[in-house]
Formats: structure tokens, C-alpha cells, sequence
């Protein structure tokens, strides 16, 4: 909720040590959120900003999206267990992003693709527990640019890249 998403993720346990996670977040109105542009543009567009530029911070106007990802995890002590748990991952999303002080143009597409996360579950109670989560994904993309007053400047663009898809820190009730 940190970033405006609405987030659910309804879990169940399929044995001792696997469980499931059938995630969805929502953002479906536009509201700027402030992300290192800097580093994104030099990781993602091969963008040549000096270092100081490379470290700046902006506001992305567009950070809309819709987005599905499944998991399964392995817990090491069981299943909501306090400890380590390893998870396999897909993600589905339709998106819109960009718009910022370094580039003036922002994409509308969908990407799909998987990954594998890690994260620490720690019981704070009977039925509470906090977790962890950190993940990554190779996803590909079709996308069109589109500038600041919604003209297609390009269609149909494509990209494999990977991106952080598991990045959480969740306050979760335990049946």
C-alpha cells in the first residue's frame, strides 16, 4: 500500500512445508510516486547520465498497473512457520509507466514472466506473523511509448528484462 497498489493475497497451505500464494495489486488511478530514476534509466534505457544524475531521485507520474503473481513457497520449518521460505513465481501485468524529469515519455503494455524469491516469516502471535519478501523476475514485454499528452509516439516494442517482482514487508493473520 506503500506505493498507492491495493493489494490481496489470499494463501493456503498444500502440505507440511508448501504453501501457495495467489497475489493481485491494483493501481488504477495515476498518482506520482518519487523512485531512483536516475539508477532506472541507467539500468533499464542505457540512459548516459553523469553521477550525480545517476543517483537523483524524480516523481513517475505513471505507475498504474494491474498485476498478478502465483507462488508457491517452501518453508524450511513448515508451513507459516518462523524462518526462511523459498518461492517460485509468474507474474501478469498490464501496465503504464514513465513520465519523469529524465524522460518525458511513458510506456502502455503487459509484460509476463516468473522468477524465484526468498524471505523470513517471524509468528508475533498465535494467529500474526510478519514477513519479508524480496524477488526478482525475467519478464518479457510489448508496450507502445506514448508522450506527455497521450500521442503514440511508437507501437508494438518489446523487451526481456529483469525486474524486482517480489518486494514486500507484510503483517499477516494465520488462521
Amino acid at each position: 500500500m506503500l506505493t498507492g497498489n491495493i493489494n490481496v493475497e489470499p494463501s493456503i497451505g498444500l502440505g507440511s512445508r508448501v504453501s501457495l500464494q495467489l497475489s493481485l495489486q491494483v493501481k488504477p488511478f495515476k498518482f506520482g510516486i518519487p523512485l531512483p530514476t536516475g539508477l532506472i534509466h541507467t539500468a533499464y534505457h542505457n540512459a548516459k547520465l553523469d553521477s550525480k544524475d545517476r543517483f537523483d531521485w524524480s516523481t513517475v507520474e505513471h505507475t498504474e498497473n494491474a498485476t498478478f503473481t502465483p507462488s508457491l513457497r517452501y518453508w524450511a520449518k513448515g508451513t507459516y512457520n518462523r524462518g526462511l521460505f523459498f518461492g517460485l513465481h509468474g507474474v501478469v501485468s498490464i501496465y503504464k509507466y514513465g513520465l519523469d524529469k529524465f524522460d518525458r515519455n511513458y510506456s502502455k503494455g503487459f509484460l509476463y514472466g516468473g522468477g524465484l524469491s526468498a524471505g523470513y516469516s517471524h509468528e508475533l502471535s498465535t494467529h500474526w506473523n510478519i514477513e519479508a519478501e524480496l524477488g526478482a523476475s525475467v519478464v518479457y514485454t510489448q508496450y507502445d511509448l506514448l508522450n506527455a499528452r497521450d500521442v503514440v509516439l511508437r507501437k508494438d516494442m518489446t523487451r526481456t528484462l529483469i525486474l524486482p517482482t517480489r518486494v514486500s514487508l507484510s503483517l499477516v493473520y494465520v488462521l
